[in-house]
């Protein structure tokens, strides 16, 4: 059993640990917390990053990661007590805007859209083909194709878009659109 008991509050304090960390970058998210105006190497973030060239780094660094704003809150009390100048996460992040999202996410939501768009494809008659609702598209020969017509996955494609609230190429829903 103590072996149980050691891992069990070992656990214990890998969770307390957590819900103090997620604690702290929900007050940073809020705005209660002050940060440093930019990283350590004096580059700027949030919107201050916008149009830096910052290739050393890979570019922008405009949402900062979890650790970058534990990093930037740290700096932040030491800045405050210098005097020296302090932002807060809305006050930085003020103006970004959408279309920013990370890699992780874009890719999940690319998937989730071209599922959609398989769905729609089915569900929409195809104009070269002949292919009804529920039928894959054929060739000329009467087989069956591996990819729909490009005007049935056109159409597919707008009715998912819209129904999403996707604008062009960006891949966030705008509302309004």
């Amino acid at each position: 059993m103590a072996g149980a008991i050691d891992s069990l509050r070992a656990s214990a304090s890998t969770v307390r640990e957590l819900r103090d960390r997620m604690g702290l970058l929900s007050r940073i998210v809020e705005g209660d917390v002050p940060l440093a105006a930019a990283f350590p190497t004096g580059d700027p973030w949030g919107v201050a990053a916008r149009g830096t060239d910052r290739t050393e780094f890979g570019g922008p660094a405009i949402v900062p990661t979890m650790w970058q704003l534990i990093k930037l809150a740290q700096d932040g009390k030491r800045a405050a007590a210098g005097g020296r100048e302090t932002t807060t996460y809305p006050e930085a992040m003020a103006g970004i805007g959408i279309g920013w999202e990370s890699k992780a996410a874009s890719a999940r939501r690319r998937r989730e859209r071209d599922s959609a768009v398989a769905v729609e494809v089915l569900r929409i008659a195809c104009e070269k083909c002949g292919a009804g609702g529920g039928e894959q598209c054929r060739t000329a020969k009467g087989w069956t194709t591996e990819k729909p017509h490009v005007g049935r996955q056109r159409e597919a494609e707008t009715t998912v878009d819209a129904a999403l609230g996707y604008l062009g190429d960006n891949p966030v829903a705008v509302p309004d659109a």
